[in-house]
């Protein structure tokens, strides 16, 4: 009991004579000349864990940009497919209608949130993955239309052939949707028929 009392009256002292932590300022945190543990540690070479972060090239850097751009682009792509046939399957909606304009912006912002949580599972982060994601949702979500006129069987597989009918008849190849803009004029080909 009188060990508890000691240090209490010891404490009291410290708080009398001014040390850190009293007189009202409160300092939280490591001051800032002690460095922090895991920046002092020393690696194999001799290096500080800092220098070493300075020396290593940024993420998106170097060799490994290419395979991140490439998956990050397929991954914001293909979540706007799932999206797509989603909301099908859940509402039976085309692309093209009264309320495009809500469906695309609706669309892409599922498909981002879609494309951010699968971050998770694909294990690559960093800014250079996250446009590559963003511009795959993008160019799919204004540039899917035009593969359904390139392989409408396929299409009429996965969604269904009014869809497809629905698709073709409402929306112009080679455009980008919701706008008039003609991306480029193909010769004319007539145009696919859906199997069915």
């Amino acid at each position: 009991m009188n060990t508890h009392r000691q240090q209490f009256q010891e404490r009291l002292q410290r708080i009398a004579a001014g040390g850190p932590n009293t007189m009202g300022q409160l300092y939280c945190g490591l001051p800032e000349e002690i460095e922090a543990p895991h920046r002092r540690r020393k690696n194999r070479g001799g290096a500080t864990a800092a220098s070493e972060a300075a020396s290593r090239p940024r993420s998106g850097a170097g060799g490994g940009a290419l395979s991140r751009i490439v998956s990050g682009f397929l991954i914001g792509a293909t979540a706007v497919l799932v999206v797509r046939y989603a909301r099908f399957r859940l509402t039976g909606s085309a692309l093209a209608g009264p309320d495009a304009d809500l469906l695309l912006a609706t669309d892409v912002v599922l498909a981002m949130t879609l494309a951010i949580m699968l971050r998770g599972v694909v294990r690559l982060r960093g800014r250079i993955h996250g446009v590559a994601k963003f511009m795959g949702v993008a160019t799919m979500a204004l540039a899917m239309h035009n593969l359904v006129f390139l392989a409408p069987g396929a299409f009429s597989r996965t969604f269904s052939p009014e869809w497809v009918d629905e698709v073709l008849s409402t929306t112009q190849e080679f455009s980008l949707l919701g706008t008039t803009l003609v991306i480029a004029q193909a010769p004319h080909v007539a145009p696919a028929r859906v199997i069915r």
